[in-house]
């Protein structure tokens, strides 16, 4: 079995919020072939093909947070103790969503989503989802893992971890080894991704505004130090530029 050391990582809450911000609306839009009524909420149906679809998405963008293939995730699925498969139970998946959609309808029933600062986070998340999804996406279709690096991955995780490793066959060890390897790469080679895309898209300084000043006084920033009693400090960047002159 594969167990949840495939799941390992930084914390997915802020995709997982830009996630329901891009598609939980597109979910109940359509009116297309929606098939069963599930339930009915606050007047809203609940449709069978509309929570496939929802659980479709669930299941690639657990993927996409840990960097790993579907067949991954398959194996997973039937170790009944990791967390993916608990995730992706769908009485318990189901009951999740339902407590998602419920909650959003409150929030839309009072006006919630239509104010300025909950828009503006919704499209902060929004934008950090899209940009994450894509990155990964494009990192993970490159990477290719040579079979003797994944070989000596696998021997190291059973050294470091005998007992999560024992029970694994080769070939399971192996795909771990592969995931693990797959992940170590996500962040530096999210660095490339974004400069290859920087060089492929025009940007333009505003040559009458003067952005680092800018940024330096930024108002929240400044009012944000004064309160915390650190107001005339140096900015870390500023540090950090000290640093790289040395």
């Amino acid at each position: 079995m594969i167990k949840k050391i495939l799941f390992k990582g930084r914390s997915s809450l802020p995709l997982l919020v830009g996630f329901f911000a891009l598609v939980l609306p597109l979910f109940f839009t359509s009116n297309c072939n929606k098939g069963e009524v599930l339930e009915t909420i606050g007047g809203k149906g609940i449709y069978t093909k509309e929570y496939e679809n929802f659980y479709s998405t669930s299941v690639e963008m657990a993927g996409r947070l840990a960097g790993v293939e579907r067949k991954d995730i398959a194996n997973s699925v039937c170790n009944p103790e990791s967390k993916l498969s608990k995730a992706l139970n769908p009485p318990a998946h189901y009951s999740r969503f339902r407590d998602t959609f419920l909650v959003a309808q409150a929030a839309e029933a009072e006006g919630f989503a239509d104010k300025p600062e909950v828009k503006r986070m919704l499209e902060n998340s929004r934008l950090q989802a899209l940009s994450q999804y894509y990155i990964n996406t494009k990192i993970l279709a490159a990477i290719e893992i040579p079979e003797e690096t994944k070989v000596k991955v696998c021997e190291a995780l059973r050294k470091k971890e005998p007992q999560k490793m024992a029970a694994l066959s080769l070939d399971d060890c192996l795909s771990v080894a592969e995931r693990v390897l797959k992940q170590r790469l996500l962040e530096p080679k999210s660095k490339e991704v974004i400069k290859d895309i920087r060089e492929s898209v025009a940007v333009k300084a505003n040559e009458d505004f003067d952005k680092k000043k800018y940024l330096k006084a930024l108002p929240l920033y400044e009012e944000l130090k004064e309160e915390g009693g650190c107001s005339g400090s140096p900015a870390k960047e500023d540090k950090d530029t000290e640093k790289t002159k040395k």
